[in-house]
């Protein structure tokens, strides 16, 4: 629960598991100690990222162009995908400052790809509260950006804030589903004209 990197003495025992687990991605910081990623430079550095290439990795896995950008998000697939696991060589390497130059690289690469891929560039987002059409955004612009959890729709934070307003494209999916579920339920006591009641083992009259 502490950034404390000195050497202690420990057990045979737990230097042969630490050993094993040193690669593994055990350890998910945001539950464990989630004041870590609010006062350690460090770990609030490769978070943002983190998080920038778990939004990157959505177009760089679908797209026919990047190949070798795949190879590279590959290698270490939990820095993309799970953004908050790390493993003890992960916090190491955080530590040493060497883990925000590899992810910065990760980063780059993907943003330039998407800067360059036209297939790419086609899966931005037009911002539903001032529907400029000029000014395309994209999840992985955190500084500029907000995508909603629940519908992935994507506004600029200075046109839309989850605290202050409800999505407007969940708002209408709801609608939507109400409306079709209406639809679908005939009112009690209502029945349409050509439908006919039989009792079992009788004709119809």
């Amino acid at each position: 629960h502490k950034w404390d990197f000195k050497k202690y003495a420990v057990s045979n025992f737990a230097h042969n598991l630490l050993v094993r687990m040193y690669e593994e991605p055990l350890f998910q910081v945001n539950a464990i100690s989630p004041m870590l990623l609010r006062r350690v430079k460090p770990l609030v550095v490769c978070e943002a990222f983190r998080r920038q290439l778990f939004y990157l990795k959505d177009f760089v896995h679908t797209c026919r162009y990047a190949t070798t950008s795949k190879e590279h998000y590959d290698k270490q697939s939990h820095w993309v995908s799970r953004p908050h696991f790390y493993s003890v060589e992960d916090l190491v390497m955080a530590h040493q400052n060497r883990l925000q130059v590899i992810l910065g690289s990760l980063v780059e690469e993907g943003l330039q790809h998407v800067k360059d891929c036209p297939l790419c560039k086609a899966k931005g987002f037009v911002c539903e509260m001032c529907k400029n059409g000029n000014d395309i955004i994209f999840p992985f612009q955190l500084q500029k950006c907000y995508q909603c959890p629940d519908c992935w729709g994507c506004f600029h934070k200075t046109c839309f804030s989850p605290k202050k307003a409800k999505c407007p494209r969940c708002q209408r999916r709801r609608t939507r589903l109400q409306a079709k579920h209406a639809s679908a339920i005939s009112p009690v006591g209502e029945l349409d004209d050509d439908i006919v009641l039989v009792a079992p083992g009788s004709a119809p009259l």
